[in-house]
């Protein structure tokens, strides 16, 4: 356990009390680490008819970070369900959808990436645990091909 997680744990279970009694029916919690920072550099990337939006490459950048290791990421994740599981049952106490983003950007092994989506099913299986899918960060990760796929997987 990470130094301070309690008091973070607990500010969230209580953010999703206050939000269902708000009459508030879907929260995300984000998560430290489910991103690697330092694998991509970002950039503006200017868009048709001058919008500029976020753009990220893996080959501008030509020194990065090291990911974790495969008993990095198991920890994160042991770690993750420690404070996941408590937000989960709050909300279903108080009828709030609880929602995860993957993660984004969907480098290589990340936490909420294809197999990390379906995990976080088979560990929460509540019926108020789903996903806020996020076609852009999903394409990113493989294509429209992909995204096809995973909307008739998921729903």
């Amino acid at each position: 356990d990470l130094p301070g997680s309690e008091i973070q744990i607990e500010n969230s279970v209580n953010a999703v009390k206050v939000f269902g009694e708000a009459g508030i029916k879907i929260v995300r919690q984000r998560f430290k680490g489910d991103v690697f920072p330092g694998r991509s550099q970002s950039y503006k990337s200017i868009q048709r008819g001058g919008a500029v939006g976020r753009g990220e490459s893996l080959g501008l950048l030509k020194e990065k970070s090291d990911t974790p290791t495969m008993e990095e990421l198991e920890v994160w994740w042991s770690q993750f369900q420690k404070a996941y599981r408590p937000i989960v049952l709050t909300g279903l106490e108080n009828d709030v959808k609880v929602a995860m983003h993957p993660s984004d950007t969907p480098h290589p092994d990340s936490p909420f990436g294809g197999i990390g989506l379906n995990r976080i099913l088979d560990d929460f299986p509540q019926k108020n645990v789903g996903f806020v899918y996020c076609i852009g960060t999903r394409a990113e990760a493989g294509g429209s091909s992909l995204v096809i796929d995973e909307i008739n997987h998921f729903g």
